[in-house]
């Protein structure tokens, strides 16, 4: 389908898991849930339903609202890019090689996994209790609200990570590099040491800020000028 394919199942699935499958763009007017496999790119041009799956051998991309009310599995070989400011993911999975979302509500991360990310939210970012972050390069994270992740102890990985929000409470799994830093409160336990990314990074914190470097000699370093 070379335009745009519009489906209405009511409150029945949808699946088309064929790995030739090529549209130009998907819409869903009404949908229990949507499983869809895709040769080339995605464009999700609005979406309506409580459970949506995507598999994308090239990028993944919104031309209008998504609400899965949910969970959303989103899976690409390239890039995610879901920047509608109205969408709704429910529980979110994610694994791409540049990823960025936006969510008119709470981000809820079950899995990312990516080369990068940037996180934003009109409410609060945080993770399920058996969550997997696993992001290799730099990692963006703006809620309106608060930020919490790693509470579980689950597994969470940045590169390194630049904070944006109220009250943000973080255990990492492994070492640490903050970037840019804005927020009211910050509570940041890391498994090894904390340092910031460059001399260049802003921290910026307004309240209280809480540190913890847990293992071996930990070192906790925030010198940028």
């Amino acid at each position: 389908v070379t335009g745009i394919a519009v489906f209405d199942a009511g409150s029945n699935d949808i699946t088309l898991l064929n790995g030739a499958n090529q549209f130009g763009s998907i819409s869903v007017v009404e949908a229990e849930g949507l499983s869809i496999r895709e040769s080339g790119d995605s464009d999700l041009s609005a979406i309506n339903v409580a459970e949506l799956l995507i598999e994308s051998s090239g990028s993944i991309t919104d031309s209008g609202t998504i609400l899965a009310t949910s969970t959303t599995s989103l899976t690409a070989s390239e890039n995610i890019t879901l920047d509608s400011v109205d969408s709704q993911f429910g529980q979110l999975a994610l694994q791409g090689m540049a990823v960025s979302v936006r969510s008119s509500g709470d981000l809820v991360l079950d899995r990312v996994v990516a080369d990068s990310a940037i996180l934003l939210s009109d409410r609060n970012i945080l993770d399920t209790t058996t969550a997997l972050i696993d992001v290799t390069g730099s990692v963006q994270l703006t809620a309106q609200q608060d930020i919490s992740m790693g509470l579980a102890d689950n597994t969470v990985r940045f590169g390194s990570v630049s904070l944006d929000g109220r009250t943000v409470s973080i255990k990492e799994s492994d070492s640490t590099l903050l970037g840019d830093v804005d927020v009211l409160n910050l509570s940041f336990v890391s498994n090894e040491e904390i340092a910031q990314l460059s001399d260049l990074s802003v921290f910026k914190v307004s309240g209280s800020a809480l540190f913890e470097a847990r293992l071996g000699d930990g070192d906790i370093t925030l010198d940028s000028a």
